[in-house]
């Protein structure tokens, strides 16, 4: 059951470089899976100016192929726009997205994971 209030879908790819290691060491996708559930967390705290006892809701599958089977370890997260207090009062995000619409295009790199923002 999905909350009623605002969600978005995020994609958390690995770079380049890096995916060789996935095909070849499957156990890496584990923390790939915190590091992008941590990152979530982590900028949806910030940007709801919130740090001790924020939770914030995501659902996320992984995939480690890309549309043309080619090697794409990523994940697709829907993520609520805000989070809860300890106290379970809801904290909507400001902003578009959180703040997070002015990366464009762009990626950002937080604990090895990179979101991609969906804009």
């Amino acid at each position: 059951m999905l909350a009623d209030v605002g969600h978005a879908q995020w994609v958390f790819t690995v770079p380049k470089l890096l995916r060789p290691y996935f095909l070849r060491h499957r156990e890496l996708l584990g923390p790939l899976s915190t590091a992008a559930w941590e990152t979530a967390r982590d900028l949806l705290a910030a940007a709801a100016c919130q740090q001790k006892g924020f939770r914030p809701g995501m659902v996320a599958v992984l995939q480690t192929f890309g549309d043309q089977l080619n090697l794409y370890p990523h994940l697709h997260a829907l993520v609520n726009r805000g989070g809860w207090t300890a106290s379970g009062e809801w904290i909507e995000g400001r902003g578009n997205d959180l703040g997070l619409a002015g990366l464009g295009k762009g990626a950002l790199e937080v604990r090895g994971a990179v979101a991609t923002d969906p804009q």
